[in-house]
């Protein structure tokens, strides 16, 4: 959970930068490449976090290898984050950040995870319901996990929005269980 907190503030300290600077649409493109690129070849992240290297040769690294692919900013802030022993949660900063990027735009992304895919009607339902609950543009990430027996889990951002078969089976065995202790 830690990594977490420290994902999402690394993330909102950066999305406050380059929202003062007015470049938020820069910002998202070329940390969405960077994250391609990071995750395409993840030769240069093990460099970055080796304790071995010294910092001033990983700052140098840094510098050679982005000078002409990212912004100054962006180049500080991978500094900030070698400085601070934080560059391994780049990944998960980059990931918070689109997210907050994407809802200032005005959209979201669902996490679905149910027993069987959805077919296009029940998505366009779900989506439909979404954006009436967020007043935001849904878009939906799906996963099938057959051990859901039925129904859905959606992850909207915070929030869990448990109504599978296993959650309810759970919970009437839990109200059972209280009904037979009573």
């Amino acid at each position: 959970m830690q990594a977490e907190q420290i994902s999402r503030r690394y993330a909102a300290a950066l999305f406050g930068v380059v929202t003062e600077r007015n470049m938020l649409a820069r910002a998202e493109e070329e940390l969405g490449q960077l994250d391609v690129l990071l995750r395409a070849d993840p030769t240069l992240m093990k460099i970055l976090q080796a304790p071995d290297i010294l910092d001033q040769e990983k700052e140098s690294l840094l510098r050679r290898v982005f000078a002409n692919r990212l912004s100054p900013v962006f180049i500080e802030f991978m500094q900030l984050l070698l400085d601070k022993h934080r560059i391994v949660y780049l990944h998960g900063i980059i990931e918070h950040f689109l997210g907050l990027a994407a809802e200032a735009r005005g959209q979201l992304t669902a996490r679905v995870t149910t027993a069987v895919t959805l077919t296009d009607d029940e998505r366009n339902r779900l989506i439909e319901q979404l954006q009436t609950k967020t007043a935001k543009k849904i878009e939906l990430e799906e996963t099938v996990d057959p051990r859901l027996v039925g129904g859905v889990i959606v992850i909207l951002k915070d929030e869990i929005i448990d109504g599978s078969v296993r959650y309810q089976l759970s919970q009437l065995r839990d109200e059972l269980m209280k009904a037979t202790t009573a």
